[in-house]
């Protein structure tokens, strides 16, 4: 595993240009729209992980594609019609106190964000067509 990115702001230009393939949310919540992870395919990349830590964002790639039956996974390239979209940016902004992941796609913008304000708020992820 190679870390990416870990702070309130970084790009991962490893992934401009290439096209998503899957689009998982990792979810310990009972909403689908609250995972602990997001993981990323891209046709010409390894698995990526997206995750909010303390105030910090993390990128994460060359991550197996492991699967733990102790938490649900979702489909959000299917959830959000992103099957074949091609990545425009991907990047770590600043939040607030925290930071958020926001994948810039040709079909919208996928952001992972805390719920709320605060250092353990938890994330939610959300979808804006473009």
């Amino acid at each position: 595993m190679r870390r990416v990115g870990q702070d309130v702001a970084f790009e991962v230009p490893h992934l401009r240009g290439d096209v998503v393939t899957a689009c998982l949310g990792v979810c310990t919540e009972e909403s689908d729209l609250e995972p602990a992870v997001v993981r990323l395919k891209t046709r010409d990349q390894p698995w990526q992980r997206f995750f909010l830590d303390v105030c910090f964002a993390v990128g994460e790639a060359d991550v197996e594609d492991e699967n733990d039956d102790s938490f649900r996974v979702v489909d959000y390239a299917a959830m959000f019609d992103i099957h074949g979209a091609t990545v425009l940016r991907a990047h770590a902004v600043p939040h607030g106190e925290s930071s958020r992941v926001v994948v810039e796609l040709t079909s919208g913008t996928l952001v992972l964000a805390p719920r709320s304000p605060g250092l353990d708020a938890g994330a939610s992820v959300s979808f804006s067509p473009p």
